[in-house]
């Protein structure tokens, strides 16, 4: 009988641990900057949002280049709201942009999110 409760208890708590939890959904995962001259504004944002039930915490932020700088939330994103997550490329680096920045976060359901941003710097 033990057995039978404390598998129950078990059970009870991972499923609602996925039901009350904190969740990331990003409106697009890929920015296409289209063609862009030399110079030009390389800032653009991400739109985050916490889908779930508890704060979003973003614990980390990197980018496959240093020439792609993404600013990370210093605060928790609360349930239903949202942060914007600005993403600077160096557009004095002529040529095409294939870039990635994965963000860490405790969301239960995807804990690493991978996001994008294309496109070509002209001179």
């Amino acid at each position: 009988m033990k057995k039978v409760v404390l598998g129950f208890l078990c059970l009870f708590s991972f499923g609602t641990s996925f039901l009350f939890s904190q969740e990331i959904n990003v409106e697009e995962s890929i920015i296409n900057y289209g063609k862009i001259t030399k110079g030009a504004n390389g800032k653009r944002e991400f739109v985050i949002e916490n889908t779930g039930d508890k704060p979003l915490i973003i614990t980390n932020v990197q980018t496959t280049c240093g020439c792609t700088v993404a600013e990370k939330p210093t605060k928790p994103i609360l349930p239903n709201k949202t942060f914007n997550l600005v993403v600077s490329y160096d557009t004095q680096r002529v040529g095409p942009i294939e870039k990635a920045i994965i963000i860490e976060s405790n969301s239960k359901v995807k804990s690493r999110y991978t996001l994008r941003i294309k496109g070509e710097v002209i001179e």
